[in-house]
């Protein structure tokens, strides 16, 4: 890809099974966009992700704290 390409990507994920173990929040399908994101971005290229949902961002930095890590 060319320096500056716009790469758009669209996920949708749906389920009609009223009996989950876990429910679906905004900020999981924001989790799942972001991974999509970066799974399909070309190595070693840079990634700009533009977010405004601090439980998103606070869940991924909790992920990332090598200290939470176990």
């Amino acid at each position: 890809m060319a320096d500056n390409t716009i790469v758009n990507l669209g996920a949708v994920f749906y389920t009609n099974n009223e009996e989950r173990e876990y429910s679906l929040s905004s900020t999981r399908a924001e989790i799942v966009a972001i991974f999509l994101a970066l799974l399909t971005a070309p190595e070693n290229s840079n990634v700009t992700i533009y977010i405004d949902s601090l439980g998103t961002i606070n869940s991924i930095n909790l992920a990332f704290d090598s200290t939470t890590r176990k």
